[in-house]
């Protein structure tokens, strides 16, 4: 039985419209992924620039801590150690920052949320400590204080 040029058409002609279909829908998942990566990318870009921001906070707060150093010296050691301990839990949140725009890893996310613990105990430890010292030793404890607790919020939305 020989075919037709017109029987061989519209038997073609159904398998020609679910290759275009394919194409379409194939087409449409590469539009959905081009947005999805775009999407990450702008995701990425924010974590960033909050990132940016904890470092920018953590570099302030060194200022003042360094400032509060300088009153501390020779008065209790409750403040002398809530200074020290502010000096560490800032030390932890710089590397907890560096780590998660390195690597964005669980583990990174952790060390982040350690890192906001021990800026609030700090925070905590400093509060205390100016109740037990002169009005200039307060202001400078108060003022680590104020700064640990925007690191603590800059570190929040670093982990994001």
């Amino acid at each position: 039985m020989r075919r037709t040029p017109a029987a061989l058409l519209l038997s073609v002609l159904p398998l020609a419209g679910l290759l275009l279909v394919g194409c379409a829908e194939a087409r449409d998942a590469v539009d959905q992924a081009q947005s999805a990566v775009e999407s990450a990318g702008a995701t990425v870009d924010r974590l960033g620039e909050l990132a940016d921001q904890a470092a920018a906070a953590i570099d302030n707060a060194g200022d003042t801590l360094n400032r509060a150093k300088e009153q501390v010296t020779g008065t209790t050691s409750a403040a002398q150690d809530a200074v020290d301990q502010a000096s560490t839990a800032l030390d932890e949140a710089n590397a907890a920052v560096d780590a998660a725009t390195e690597s964005g890893s669980q583990a990174a996310q952790d060390q982040l949320s350690q890192a906001r613990t021990d800026l609030d105990a700090a925070r905590s430890a400093l509060d205390s400590a100016a109740a037990g010292v002169d009005q200039t030793t307060a202001d400078a404890l108060r003022a680590l204080a104020d700064q640990l607790e925007k690191v603590s919020t800059d570190v929040e939305s670093a982990q994001g």
